[in-house]
């Protein structure tokens, strides 16, 4: 018959050991973005319980466009919006893809509800999904299933030679029940 003993009683080091192994088998690292559900709400913050030993709480008014209010409800997974790159050359072939490939888009499914850019002027601004603009580099098409479109100008003014220029703008996910 097996020794139960330890199981029953575990030592400090049989506890710190499985401590460690609970840390190291999570990819969880300081800044990453990990998934997460609602699981309450209360006053004017969500509680969100993202699989760790305590939950996160985040302001109802991060889950707010503009002009409307917040409408996230108890069971809701949070859409995560991801990093995308591409690049291209003065007057090259236009980069296209889908933004939203790689984000996860919550239980209720997201669209591309808008973006900000940097217009030609080097003023920010922001459009909404559907919307073609001119930026400081060239021409950006983004749509609400997250299509993208990005044609260099053939001539972009550098401030030193060789120098790259780069073309940077974000964009807003907003799921289906508005949140």
């Amino acid at each position: 018959m097996a020794n139960t003993d330890s199981a029953l009683n575990p030592s400090r080091e049989d506890f710190a050991a499985l401590l460690e192994q609970s840390f190291s088998d999570s990819n969880m690292q300081e800044g990453s973005v990990i998934k997460g559900t609602v699981v309450g709400i209360e006053n004017d913050l969500a509680i969100i319980d993202v699989g760790l030993k305590t939950e996160g709480r985040v302001p109802l008014k991060e889950f707010a466009t503009p002009g409307k209010p917040s409408d996230i409800n108890v069971g809701d997974t949070v859409p995560d919006a991801v990093d995308d790159a591409s690049s291209t050359v003065e007057g090259g072939q236009a980069v296209t893809g889908n933004l939203l490939d790689n984000d996860d888009l919550g239980a209720d499914g997201s669209t591309l509800t808008s973006f900000t850019y940097t217009d030609a002027n080097g003023n920010q601004q922001t459009a909404n999904a559907g919307s073609t603009v001119t930026t400081q580099t060239g021409t950006l098409t983004v749509q609400a299933s997250g299509a993208y479109s990005f044609a260099a100008n053939d001539s972009v003014v550098h401030d030193t030679d060789g120098q790259i220029e780069q073309e940077t703008f974000s964009y807003t996910i907003t799921d289906s029940d508005g949140d």
